[in-house]
């Protein structure tokens, strides 16, 4: 009995040996090289026919080089800083590159690698917009409307100036951080401001707000038919006004980059029908604020009555051929066969209404 006792352990053991050395040869078989990603690049956009520095975030990124967009346009070199004493010449600063736009570049969202030793990395959006756009300086943060100050004579704030219409880059890196910017407005002024962050494929889950010099709030953001936020304003009146950005959680780290969207551009919620026959004109109607010519509708989003506006739209006989890349296409959205109508004569950078 011993004896059998004995043989089932060793055997036991022996089984339990065999288990470790494949279970360790299968952690080995999966080790792989470092290969170079891609988080984010900030600012995560330009103008045509402008340079400004671009810094990239992500790992791996030893001996990165190179940038490479996807339109020929778009070039980008080494950003050098000034040699030290210990130095032959001018070196290069880490992850930091001088982006240039053509003239003549389109605007729409490019993709943006990174090569370097490990190789090419993911892909990450570079987004081409007209409007005039500034870049987020810190400090700027804290939770109540940032007050002005007197600095040797000159009364300042620290809430960065944003035009209407205009953009804002931003990011959140020191954490819980808040962002402010403040823009001129008009008495009965309807405005748009959003954030892009989920087609930057972004970590930001944003919150926007937009308040009074006293602090009042206007308006508070909401999801869009896009996926990102959108707080929707009509100004009481001539002044100051100001925008807080934070993330929902206020979260902060590497990849909390956006771009922030001050317009009047006409905001469409849905569309009735929702789809046409292809190769046919067809008579919508569409639901939104800030429609142009568009009349009042029986329909409300959080206490906002929406506008109605009738348009014909030409549905393309080749429709299964035009997805639009213009926006974030949901994974339960690529299989359908659509188009996106954009009002004609919207500003920059308005997002349009996709019709199946």
């Amino acid at each position: 009995m011993a004896s059998f006792v004995s043989s089932a352990s060793a055997t036991a053991l022996r089984c339990l040996s065999v288990a470790t050395l494949l279970l360790l040869s299968t952690a080995s078989a999966t080790a792989q090289l470092p290969a170079t990603r891609l988080d984010a690049v900030f600012p995560a956009g330009s103008q045509p026919g402008k340079s400004l520095d671009v810094t990239i975030l992500g790992v791996d990124l030893d001996d990165v080089d190179q940038l490479i967009f996807s339109h020929p346009g778009i070039n980008a070199t080494r950003k050098m800083a000034e040699p030290t004493p210990f130095d032959e010449g001018p070196q290069p600063v880490p992850n930091t590159f001088v982006v240039t736009v053509n003239g003549d570049v389109p605007q729409a969202d490019y993709d943006v690698r990174c090569k370097g030793r490990f190789g090419i990395s993911n892909r990450r959006i570079f987004s081409i917009n007209p409007l005039p756009a500034v870049l987020e300086t810190e400090p700027n943060g804290g939770h109540e409307v940032p007050p002005w100050k007197d600095v040797e004579g000159v009364r300042t704030n620290e809430a960065n100036e944003i035009s209407v219409p205009g953009i804002a880059d931003g990011q959140l890196v020191q954490g819980p951080d808040v962002d402010w910017y403040r823009f001129q407005g008009k008495a009965g002024q309807q405005l748009q401001v959003a954030t892009v962050c989920r087609r930057l494929d972004s970590r930001m889950d944003p919150v926007i707000t937009v308040l009074q010099e006293n602090g009042n709030v206007l308006a508070e953001s909401q999801p869009a038919d896009n996926g990102e936020v959108v707080a929707d304003v009509r100004l009481p009146g001539d002044g100051t006004f100001y925008i807080k950005v934070h993330d929902a959680v206020f979260a902060q780290g590497p990849g909390y980059v956006y771009r922030l969207l001050v317009t009047a551009a006409p905001l469409i919620d849905f569309v009735f029908p929702p789809a046409g026959l292809p190769g046919t004109n067809t008579n919508f109607t569409l639901y939104g604020r800030n429609l142009p010519g568009g009349q009042g509708s029986p329909y409300t989003i959080n206490g906002t009555q929406l506008q109605q506006l009738q348009v014909s739209i030409g549905i393309p006989g080749d429709v299964a051929n035009r997805m639009p890349i213009s926006r974030l296409i949901e994974p339960h959205q690529a299989g359908l066969d659509c188009i996106e109508y954009i009002i004609p004569g919207s500003p920059p950078g308005t997002q349009g209404i996709l019709i199946t």
